[in-house]
């Protein structure tokens, strides 16, 4: 080439980086020019820091491009994890965005951590069914050992692997393990699992690790979501449903029953001579004389019924599907199983408690939470006079 350019001396540059040859630049001068003077060399020597400088920016942008792409996605998976504060779905999104993360990925698993015990939150397959765990954690397998480390581990060959020697040969495959941290403590481990043995690149690892991130965040708000809600929806006195929790489960079955055609029964109830306990003996006698009624009325209705204390000493009793000549036949029961003598007041005399019981039926008595509610108070007031 250089005989046909006619060229009678060269320049050889030798491009290095990082202590790489990463190419060469040729310059050649034909017989009419002089030789190489010190400043041409000098300008060869620049136009190789310029080729450099491009390589590298071609290097950088490419890599900006890369993580812009990873962060990207990223973030997607942050705003899917951030659509809904169910723990349920929470967990689904996370194990679901893992798994586009890692499309070769044969299953995905979500372990609850308390600083002690692992316990299984979620699994997710590549079809994406959900299910049951694959296979529950070992003391010292993998999850134990992210859990307790708070580091992430990569398993490129279980096979080959001192975390599964001595496992079943089925055994096989590569596995990642993430902790799912909040404020720096471990809430949980996330694993990774393919079928065949696998190398990872780094920018896939930085991926998952972001998401474990996000993963964390999510679980420990839907946690702390569900803890408020059910505060607000849980009678601090006795650890039943409230009020506004019974007024939206009544209002459910009412809406239900609409569609079904089924009926069900409300049950009122009222501590008899509540007032003269709380005037004679104080407020906390009468907080016992609640949670005794509570704790007993809880042990004797059924697994479907829905028991409230509505405040003060009125509790109520939704029976699904539930006639109103049944639901009378548990409230007399409940009347004689939760009455007794066994009240021990200051003066050192037991008090004695009862309740008197009103009843209401969908549709018979009404057809709105209010009327349902309004028959069954009238009805108790009625028992209570027989008292």
């Amino acid at each position: 080439v250089m005989e046909q350019a006619e060229c009678s001396s060269i320049q050889l540059l030798p491009v290095f980086h990082e202590g790489i040859i990463r190419g060469k630049i040729l310059i050649g001068r034909d017989a009419s020019r002089p030789s190489w003077s010190q400043d041409e060399i000098n300008a060869g020597n620049e136009i190789v820091e310029l080729a450099l400088t491009i390589y590298g920016l071609r290097n950088n942008l490419a890599t900006a491009e890369q993580h812009n792409h990873e962060l990207e996605r990223v973030f997607l998976a942050s705003l899917d994890l951030a659509a809904t504060l169910n723990p349920e779905d929470v967990l689904h999104n996370i194990l679901k965005n893992a798994l586009a993360l890692l499309p070769g990925a044969h299953d995905a698993h979500i372990f609850y951590y308390d600083g002690d015990k692992l316990s299984f939150g979620a699994a997710m397959f590549k079809d994406g069914s959900t299910g049951k765990e694959w296979a529950s954690p070992r003391e010292n397998g993998l999850t134990y050992t992210v859990a307790r480390s708070g580091d992430i581990i990569v398993v490129e060959d279980m096979r080959n692997h001192p975390l599964y020697y001595g496992t079943p040969p089925s055994w096989e495959g590569a596995i990642i393990g993430l902790p799912l941290k909040m404020k720096g403590f471990v809430i949980g481990v996330m694993t990774v699992a393919l079928l065949e043995p696998q190398s990872f690149q780094e920018n896939l690892l930085r991926q998952l690790r972001l998401l474990a991130e996000q993963a964390g965040i999510a679980i420990q708000n839907a946690r702390l979501h569900n803890m408020i809600q059910e505060e607000a929806h849980t009678d601090w006195l006795t650890g039943l449903p409230n009020r506004r929790a019974f007024e939206l489960t009544v209002g459910r079955l009412v809406e239900q029953a609409k569609l079904t055609g089924e009926e069900f029964t409300l049950m009122m109830i009222d501590l008899d001579h509540f007032k003269s306990i709380n005037d004679t003996y104080g407020h906390l006698v009468g907080d016992d004389a609640l949670r005794i009624i509570a704790s007993r009325l809880q042990a004797r209705i059924r697994k479907t019924d829905f028991l409230a204390r509505l405040g003060g000493d009125e509790f109520a009793i939704l029976f699904p599907r539930t006639r109103i000549d049944e639901a009378y036949a548990i409230g007399i029961a409940l009347q004689q199983e939760t009455s007794g003598c066994d009240l021990h007041l200051p003066d050192g005399k037991f008090g004695c408690v009862s309740i008197s019981i009103g009843l209401s039926n969908y549709p018979k008595s009404g057809l709105t939470s209010d009327e349902l509610l309004a028959a069954a108070d009238t009805n108790m007031y009625v028992d209570k006079e027989r008292v």
